[in-house]
């Protein structure tokens, strides 16, 4: 059997994975640590998402970003989120609407199972020796 390196294909019921999402001109790194949805979580809020969107309304527009949040924060057991003044950000669907877009789309798809999570670099140590 081959070594698993924390991964594991079945998704029971309380499975957590850690991401990370590698920081860019848009946003710092970002931590967290997630339930990965399954195929029917997936296929049931992709259907209702389209549903809103092709309505067409900004009613319906603005109910595709409530669906999407809702399902990040139902998944999501843990983010290092914080605001401008360096205060930890609860994990809340009315915090997630306010995430910078880039981040939001970039959880929300690793949650989804659409793309996988930034690899980290390993850190420097703490103590970084120099030359003589």
């Amino acid at each position: 059997m081959s070594e698993r390196n924390g991964k594991c294909a079945f998704i029971s019921d309380g499975y957590t994975r850690d991401g990370f999402i590698a920081e860019t001109e848009f946003h710092p790194d970002v931590h967290f640590t997630y339930r990965p949805s399954t195929g029917t979580e997936r296929t049931v809020v992709s259907g209702l998402i389209r549903i809103e969107h092709a309505k067409g309304t900004e009613k319906g527009l603005a109910q595709t970003e409530k669906l999407a949040a809702d399902l990040l924060v139902s998944h999501l057991v843990a983010w290092d989120i914080v605001d401008d003044k360096g205060d930890e950000v609860e994990l809340n669907a009315a915090n997630a609407l306010l995430v910078e877009p880039h981040t939001f789309n970039r959880l929300y798809s690793i949650i989804m199972g659409e793309s996988v999570s930034d690899e980290m670099k390993e850190q420097e140590s703490v103590g970084n020796s120099q030359a003589a």
